[in-house]
């Protein structure tokens, strides 16, 4: 994908989640169809989400009761 592409997709897409419009209210007057506007941000939230490091939750095991 071309820089210039992807900076004018990732400054649409900031554009709306910035609004309080939905996606249909926010792509019609900008003549931007709505199934284009969700593949550009899955794919951008795809490589955020991929780029993310993994967080780790330490689990203690259960303690085991006798009930003799």
């Amino acid at each position: 994908m071309k820089a210039s592409n992807r900076k004018k997709w990732l400054n649409i897409i900031e554009r709306h989640e910035a609004s309080d419009l939905n996606i249909t209210q926010f792509c019609r007057p900008q003549q931007i169809n709505s199934k284009t506007y969700y593949r550009y941000r899955n794919l951008f939230n795809f490589e955020k989400s991929s780029v993310k490091p993994q967080k780790f939750i330490k689990i203690n095991p259960p303690t085991l009761v006798n009930r003799a």
